[in-house]
């Protein structure tokens, strides 16, 4: 998520020779496919190892929902914030913005996730905090 989140900053600082630019501009796109991809599968990978079967399509219909419903909000305030204070001050808010999404990762749990957890491990985590000397597991 650092590289794929990172590689925005790239985007504002694309100027110069168009050759500059343009180089400034492959690298941060495939730095952030690159970086996108791999979060991907760490993420589906944790989110679908640590949702029970049964709520599997629930889950992911709600997660691309709040991913893609979001853009075009994001769409409408980044054109009327490129309008009021310029392109390249937009893009870098935006990419300000974007390195802003890593604080939920790194505030979380999962920053502390050392190996995906399986279903089988959080039931018996949760039996082990559930169960008190009146009420065992």
């Amino acid at each position: 998520m650092i590289i794929g989140c990172g590689a925005y900053s790239l985007i504002p600082l694309a100027s110069g020779p168009g050759y500059a630019a343009l180089s400034i501009m492959i690298l941060s796109f495939f730095l952030i496919g690159f970086g996108v991809v791999i979060s991907n599968i760490h993420v589906i990978s944790l989110r679908q190892s640590i949702t029970p079967q049964h709520l599997l399509g629930r889950m992911n219909a709600s997660y691309r929902f709040v991913v893609a419903g979001t853009t075009p909000i994001g769409s409408l305030l980044g054109g009327l914030l490129g309008d009021m204070i310029g392109l390249r001050p937009t893009l870098l808010i935006g990419s300000v913005g974007t390195l802003c999404a890593l604080l939920w990762i790194l505030f979380s749990p999962i920053s502390k996730l050392r190996e995906i957890p399986t279903q089988m491990q959080q039931a018996e985590e949760k039996n082990k905090t559930s169960a008190t000397p009146d009420h065992p597991a």
